[in-house]
């Protein structure tokens, strides 16, 4: 397979790590007021996806190159600054609502 090939499904398989590491923090933030043990909640939900995170990122430091741990963490990073750019958005949506 081609090495370009390759680096692009690393970049969205840290995209898509991203998306379920941040997408999990929202939800866990978003409901964690209607949580019995919120603070349970909020340890369980770190624990997961700081060892996803960890777990992903181990096989590729262990198994890939040092181009595919770029490749990957860009792909995560371009997701994370993208959902922070989305809250603020719709946090500024709502102000001006209000």
């Amino acid at each position: 397979m081609s090495g370009a090939l390759v680096l692009v499904g690393l970049f969205a398989v840290g995209g898509l790590l991203g998306l379920v590491v941040f997408g999990g923090l929202w939800l866990t933030v978003r409901d964690i007021d209607r949580a019995r043990h919120p603070a349970v909640r909020m340890l369980g939900s770190l624990l997961l996806r700081l060892g996803l995170v960890v777990g992903v990122f181990y096989l590729l430091v262990d198994y890939g190159r040092w181009q595919h741990v770029v490749a990957a963490l860009l792909g995560f990073m371009l997701v994370k600054f993208s959902m922070i750019l989305r809250v603020k958005r719709r946090s500024v949506d709502k102000e001006v609502d209000a």
